[in-house]
């Protein structure tokens, strides 16, 4: 979406990211500086494809992508801690704001992802959010 998000990392991944930092020019414009400037979607994807090429895993034109990483924390996170006993009226608006989302909308991928993979927790979403966010069903846009 075009959106800057900061991202939390492990502290074993912070002091790699400041040993790599440390090596690059101060003048530099970008942090994963390419001979171009910066590294192209196409490049990420290309380099993606050859990654799973290396790795016997077939790539469809559905996938897998770089941007599944995002929708399988997103789900694997709303599974977990619902799983877990959370309040999904916690859960959501702080996976929607983590997830840089301007609205529950945007999040709803996330639920119905989860819900076709764990179908008893469309109950405890359809309670909490009934009628604001579509898990089972159509929404009811007049409410």
């Amino acid at each position: 979406g075009g959106k800057d998000r900061l991202v939390p990392v492990h502290n074993s991944v912070i002091e790699y990211l400041r040993s790599y930092s440390a090596q690059l020019p101060d003048e530099r414009e970008w942090f994963f500086p390419s001979a171009c400037g910066h590294y192209s979607i196409k490049t990420i994807y290309d380099n993606f494809r050859e990654l799973l090429f290396a790795c016997n895993i077939p790539h469809t034109g559905n996938g897998p992508r770089v941007h599944d990483f995002r929708h399988t924390f997103a789900v694997h996170t709303l599974e977990k801690q619902l799983s877990d006993g959370y309040d999904p009226m916690v859960i959501v608006p702080r996976l929607a704001a983590y997830l840089g989302h301007k609205s529950y909308r945007e999040t709803c991928w996330y639920i119905h992802l989860t819900v076709a993979s764990f179908p008893e927790l469309s109950q405890k979403l359809d309670r909490a959010f009934a009628g604001i966010i579509p898990v089972g069903g159509e929404t009811d846009e007049e409410n």
